[in-house]
């Protein structure tokens, strides 16, 4: 997965999960709803250990990068191994921080229509035919193809609202 791409899903997995810490109290504590955002940010691609019947969550995920290999931590509400004595504010500080954040403007995305985003989003399918990558491909399994059709919506109307910046 590129970079650029990676840093784009955080961005949406940021702009998806930033609501559930602002949804009405009534919302709070839906768990149908904890699973599609935990779904929708891609929290499972990286706080799960690669093995079969690993935890769901539990971390150990080994992430190779250029500064070396990180391990994603463990999420779950466990108030000593997970995150369940975070507060809004170590939430928002703990996702995507960085400062190399892609171009998600109608700039970036000129060359994508909505209905190939869609597709994108939901299959891998990029507009020349060519299909994702495998580190991409579990993206969209487990995260984009997950959203609902409101969301998937909503999503690319943001990102077509955002104002144009240069390339």
């Amino acid at each position: 997965m590129s970079h650029r791409l990676r840093q784009t899903l955080k961005a949406g997995a940021l702009i998806l999960l930033s609501g559930a810490w602002i949804a009405p109290a009534s919302a709070q504590g839906d768990a149908k709803r904890g699973e599609y955002l935990a779904k929708a940010g891609r929290c499972l691609g990286c706080h799960t250990e690669d093995k079969q019947d690993a935890v769901p969550y539990t971390g150990g995920r080994a992430l190779k990068t250029p500064f070396g290999t990180f391990y994603g931590p463990n999420i779950t509400p466990h108030q000593q191994a997970g995150i369940g004595s975070w507060t809004e504010a170590d939430f928002m500080r703990a996702m995507a921080g960085g400062k190399d954040v892609p171009n998600l403007t109608p700039t970036g995305l000129k060359q994508w229509s909505d209905g190939e985003l869609k597709e994108f989003f939901l299959t891998g399918k990029k507009p020349d035919g060519d299909a994702v990558s495998e580190p991409m491909d579990e993206v969209v399994r487990n995260t984009t193809s997950q959203l609902t059709p409101q969301d998937l919506a909503a999503l690319i109307a943001y990102l077509r609202s955002l104002p144009p910046l240069p390339d």
